[in-house]
Order: structure tokens, then sequence, then C-alpha cells
């Protein structure tokens, strides 16, 4: 058994019960298979390619706004986030496109 960190506690045998029967019970969660580990690795999670992790202040209701236009559209607000920056930073700076102004136009028309 490996050596536990200074101040761990460990969960009692009706806390672990309980856990065991939340994970149990969970259907985003399964038992881990040999062919799972096999293709484990250990380390820091890999970024993809092209792309660089920072750290940024954003307004809380920007992200909010984002994470519900997120929502909507099926994806991650990050994701999201990323496509707006990455229009704004292209050489037309976003243009209004036929699908853009469509987007927005039902946007629009959903509030009222």
């Amino acid at each position: 058994m490996p050596k536990l960190k200074s101040g761990h506690i460990s969960p009692t045998p009706v806390e672990n019960a309980k856990i065991n029967d939340a994970i149990s019970t969970d259907p985003d969660t399964r038992e881990m298979t040999d062919e799972d580990f096999a293709h484990a690795t250990v380390g820091a999670a890999r970024h993809g390619e092209g792309k660089t992790r920072i750290t940024i202040w954003v307004d809380c209701s920007t992200v909010a706004a984002f994470k519900s236009r997120a929502a909507e559209q099926g994806k991650g607000y990050q994701t999201l986030m990323n496509e707006t920056l990455r229009a704004a930073a292209s050489k037309d700076g976003g243009a209004l496109t036929e699908d853009v102004l469509r987007r927005i136009l039902r946007e629009e028309l959903h509030q009222v």
C-alpha cells in the first residue's frame, strides 16, 4: 500500500459504502477494464496541437453568457470562446457572414 500524505483521513466503512453506492448508480461512470489501464498514461494532460494554455481574468457575466450559449449549441463554453476569439482575430475581424447573421437573428427573435 502506498504511503499516505500527512493529514490524510480515510473514509469510514459507512462513508466508503455510500461512496461506492453513489458510484454504482452513476450512469456516467464504469469500472476500468484492463484495456483502459493498458492505454492509460501517467502525467499531466496533453494539450491539443496548436494550442497554448493561458490564464486570464474574464467578467463573470461574460463567462455566464458563453456557458449559456454553449449549452444551447451543445458544445463547451471554452470552445465557443476560442471560436469567438479566432473570428475576432481573423483578417476580416469576424465579418458578418450569412451564418453569423442568421444566428444573431435567431438569438434576438428567441429573446422576444
